[in-house]
């Protein structure tokens, strides 16, 4: 009686682990294919963004928000 609920209720699930599968490569491939199209003065120019000194917006903002 079990295995008869089982597996009435199973049927069909062959198919997730392939689209699983084909999602994980999809993705994967997406990725790299971006990373090797992608310009490269973009990637240079996002790469230094966190290091610039923007003096002025920080001035702008702890005027708004000044420490007491």
């Amino acid at each position: 009686m079990k295995q008869n609920v089982l597996q009435a209720s199973l049927e069909g699930i062959e198919i997730f682990p392939l689209v699983a599968l084909v999602l994980f490569f999809g993705v994967f491939v997406y990725a790299v294919v971006r990373s090797i199209i992608v310009d490269k003065s973009f990637v240079r120019k996002m790469s230094e963004m966190p290091l610039e000194l923007d003096t002025e917006g920080f001035k702008e903002d702890n005027a708004k928000n000044p420490i007491t």
